[in-house]
């Protein structure tokens, strides 16, 4: 896994929470639900949107992970139900280029956390890790192949 640091500007975001298990809920829930409300908003194609897993699935039960899907906004914008306001924080991250199915997407987590972050000098801080899907980003809903970047914050040891 190649994985550079990079300091990412603080983003404002409308978001909109999903709760239930990760993977093939969580993608219709951004087929369903989210993608057309930012259709509906003028918010795509071209918005830069993230993805925030809160819960450990592996310790929460699924049906009560939480998921946030975030699409990036400006600061003057009005932000309408069900949707709501929220700043992802800036700072430092370890960010790694991913492209995979949603199975591959939770080993990828994996990598990163368990075997790239303890050998790296890096560190784990409190701000949420996420999935972000700029204009390189991509979802074939036949393959079920997406391409994003999984955002890791991090601080030194």
């Amino acid at each position: 896994m190649q994985v550079r640091i990079e300091t990412l500007a603080p983003v404002r975001v409308a978001t909109m929470r999903h709760v239930g298990p990760y993977g093939p809920s969580v993608n219709r829930f951004w087929m369903d639900t989210f993608g057309p409300w930012c259709q509906r908003h003028g918010l795509v194609p071209g918005a830069t949107a993230y993805g925030i897993g809160w819960d450990d699935p592996s310790i929460s039960p699924a049906a009560k992970c939480r998921y946030d899907a975030c699409v990036e906004v400006a600061a003057n914008w009005s932000v309408p139900a069900p949707a709501t306001a929220s700043e992802l924080p800036g700072g430092r991250y370890a960010v790694a280029d991913f492209e995979g199915t949603l199975v591959d997407l939770s080993r990828a987590w994996t990598e990163l956390l368990r075997d790239w972050l303890p050998a790296s000098g890096w560190v784990i801080d409190g701000r949420p890790l996420f999935e972000r899907m700029g204009p390189q980003a991509r979802f074939d809903p036949v393959t079920g192949v997406l391409v994003c970047e999984l955002c890791l914050p991090v601080k030194a040891r």
